[in-house]
């Protein structure tokens, strides 16, 4: 049995040591949390002071790059999920053919195998559900006290990985105690008193903290200097108690029924739909041979499943999705447990030798073909978007320069490569959402930051910061939209964009082009073709610096070329993107080629209605709707004009129509319509002139025409004059 697991135990290591990031690949807070465990700091609330000092453990590693050395705490939690599962399969009685197919199938996951892979706590986690899973169900059947006392101390222990292996409790608990209660009443008392001591005793890994917190790391985050802001912090009152703010910004549970419906769609989906069958007869046979697992499974799938998910109340778009599936596979682990029961329900209805032979040979091939196709939808052996992104901006930033980043990822990237790998000290990197919080104030004043601090949201606020740190050139990342103010200046750099108080000259030239130039590109730069969001985010970003190109050297005719390869560099790194076809259809517009505005335009046009059925589907925050349907609408006013220039005069009236439906109120639409109709039919005119001017008074040129459409209607409807 131990040597079985032994053995599943290594052939998971060496699957997901295969499979996983070679360096800082792209994954939520992957950056920050190589700088935490290489500094021993303090991450952000909760402080996860489990996964920090194991993750420092592994930095003592002697060889390759830091992000590697403390990513093996990922790949050794994964390989010990799986070998867990094969302790509790057999523990409830499964052949081990079974549970060896169940171990593959739990490989199979996509969701299970990214977190397995990149330096965060997830895996740590999993494996942690996995454990106590095995340690009831030795109670169970042992009925010792020792092992709920120790369950029970690690249970406490455990929260220093995530916090949310609490809602295992409710299933240990009652299942525990209602046992003894009913068996064994006098020792009832004893073991919750020491079940909660240990309890406690475990807990107190959080005092690390507390005790960290004091000794000013260099990562400090919010500070947990004293037991109450220790408290705050373990409540994660920084983030609203939540899992992300985000879902403040819906009613309770709103999001509930679509959250539930991608989740399962999920299982389905990574099963490869058998395992999702598998699962449902696993579970209804624990309810016929073993009902207390099956209610103890039940339970706990029902807390770290339904009722996380409920609170959470994330939107499903992209960004979010990738936040609220990493916390899927805490109760996932209880469906592949049912799946495996679900194998050794079906094995027992196979009684024939040569039917049992038969399945043994199919079977095992066919689970290890399934994990390697299953590979390719988790593996990051190759992925070095996030390692070179930080080094090209590295190239980029000339000595002493501030970078201000907003988005967790690009700003973590560069916290794990000055503080692990030492690169560029010289550039002062600030965090521009916690840039006017005290704590990070305090912190980066505790490390001599060269850097004066204040909260970077307004214009106002960037020009003050930068009067403040006069003689350092600024520059903010793609990720940030900084405030426009006609007091700052913003050139495009690369990956980049230099920020100058306008009227100062700056010695820094922008005409190399990093981009092209010394920018290096390892991998599929493509948004599109990424498995998951934070890469393609990345992506983005470059995306975002040749669409900056292209509108800047648009301005002068003679660059009519450069500008066209940088509209569709910006299109070849985002396809789905509206916004580029749009431009680049523009400019041809302004060169007179009408054939080719109009074919960019209509493109644009089929992504930006794709994009406003997303944000139904997305359940998009009502500002982002609203931007994304005056793109559109502004598209589709241009689109008119140029039907209208190509003698086309009912497809632009359909085009002008169709942006009165995205935007209502827009005032310049009825006024295209009514120039349209100018001369044909002077009723049309006036309606819609009179309509724009409903819409907006000061509309200066419905305003100006509205008399005279009104006196040509006027004269229109006396008729001819009679001899």
């Amino acid at each position: 049995m131990k040597k079985g697991a032994l053995l599943i135990f290594a052939a998971a290591f060496a699957v997901y040591l295969h499979v996983s990031a070679p360096a800082l690949a792209p994954y939520r807070d992957m950056g920050e949390f190589v700088a935490v465990c290489h500094t021993l700091g303090i991450a952000h609330p909760p402080g996860y002071p489990v996964y920090a000092l194991a993750g420092k453990i592994a930095d003592k590693i002697p060889f390759s790059n830091h992000s590697y050395r403390i990513n093996l705490v990922s790949v050794a939690s994964g390989a010990s999920s799986c070998a867990l599962l094969y302790l509790i399969l057999l523990e409830l009685g499964a052949p081990l053919l079974c549970a060896v197919l169940a171990c593959i199938l739990w490989l199979c996951s996509s969701s299970q195998g990214i977190i397995s892979v990149v330096t965060e706590m997830y895996a740590m986690n999993v494996t942690a559900g996995f454990f106590m899973t095995y340690l009831w169900l030795l109670w169970d059947r042992k009925n010792e006290a020792t092992l709920i006392v120790l369950l029970a101390f690690l249970g406490g222990l455990f929260l220093g990985i995530r916090a949310d292996l609490l809602l295992m409790s409710p299933a240990i608990i009652l299942l525990t105690f209602l046992k003894i209660w009913r068996e064994n009443r006098a020792d009832f008392i004893r073991v919750i008193s020491w079940s909660i001591l240990f309890s406690f005793i475990g807990f107190t890994v959080f005092l690390f903290l507390l005790i960290r917190s004091n000794q000013q790391p260099l990562f400090n985050w919010y500070r947990p200097e004293t037991f109450e802001r220790l408290w705050s912090s373990l409540l994660r009152k920084t983030h609203g108690g939540t899992l992300d703010l985000l879902s403040q910004s819906y009613e309770p549970g709103a999001l509930f029924t679509t959250d539930m419906v991608i989740y399962f769609n999920q299982i389905i989906q990574e099963t490869l739909y058998a395992g999702f069958v598998l699962s449902l007869v696993g579970l209804s046979g624990l309810w016929r041979d073993k009902k207390r697992v099956f209610l103890f499974t039940l339970l706990a799938w029902a807390f770290t499943g339904p009722f996380f998910i409920y609170k959470a109340n994330l939107p499903p778009n992209p960004h979010a999705l990738a936040v609220l599936e990493a916390h899927f596979n805490l109760s996932k682990l209880f469906f592949y447990i049912w799946a495996g029961y679900g194998l050794v329900v079906i094995a027992s209805l196979i009684t024939n030798r040569g039917a049992k032979i038969i399945f043994s040979v199919i079977s095992v091939p066919a689970a290890i073909a399934a994990l390697i196709f299953s590979l390719n939808g988790y593996s990051k052996r190759h992925n070095l978007f996030g390692y070179d992104y930080g080094k090209n901006i590295f190239k980029t930033l000339p000595a002493n320069s501030i970078l201000v980043l907003k988005k967790d990822v690009q700003l973590f990237i560069f916290w794990a490569l000055q503080s692990a790998e030492n690169a560029r000290p010289d550039v002062s990197v600030v965090a521009q959402g916690l840039s006017g919080s005290p704590w990070y104030m305090q912190m980066k004043e505790d490390a001599h930051f060269p850097v004066k601090l204040e909260p970077l949201k307004s214009g106002e606020d960037y020009v003050s910061f930068m009067t403040l740190n006069s003689g350092k050139p600024l520059f903010v990342g793609w990720d940030e939209d900084v405030p426009s103010d006609p007091r700052i200046t913003q050139t495009p750099m690369g990956l980049v964009r230099r920020l100058d108080l306008a009227g100062r000259a700056s010695n820094l030239t922008s005409e190399v082009n990093h981009l092209a130039d010394i920018y290096v590109y390892r991998g599929k730069y493509h948004y599109e073709s990424q498995s998951e969001f934070f890469s393609s985010d990345l992506i983005d970003d470059y995306s975002k610096a040749h669409y900056a190109r292209a509108a800047r050297s648009s301005a002068d005719p003679l660059k009519r070329k450069e500008t066209l390869q940088e509209w569709n560099a910006a299109i070849a790194l985002h396809t789905q993107n509206p916004n580029p076809y749009y431009r680049r259809g523009f400019s041809s517009y302004e060169q007179g080629n009408f054939e080719d505005a109009l074919k960019n335009f209509n493109v644009s046009d089929s992504l930006y209605e794709l994009s406003s059925r997303q944000t139904k589907e997305y359940h998009s925050l009502p500002d982002v709707v609203k931007g994304i349907k005056l793109e559109w609408a502004q598209l589709l006013l241009n689109k008119g004009v140029v039907l209208e220039k190509m003698g086309r005069l009912s497809e632009s009236e359909a085009a002008y129509e169709k942006a009165l439906a995205v935007v209502p109120e827009m005032a310049q639409a009825h006024y295209n319509i009514a120039v349209l109709y100018w001369n044909r039919d002077w009723d049309k005119v006036v309606l819609h002139l009179g309509q724009a001017l409903a819409i907006d008074p000061n509309h200066g040129p419905s305003r100006n025409f509205y008399q005279k459409a009104l006196y040509a209607q006027a004269m229109s409807r006396k008729g001819p004059v009679k001899p």
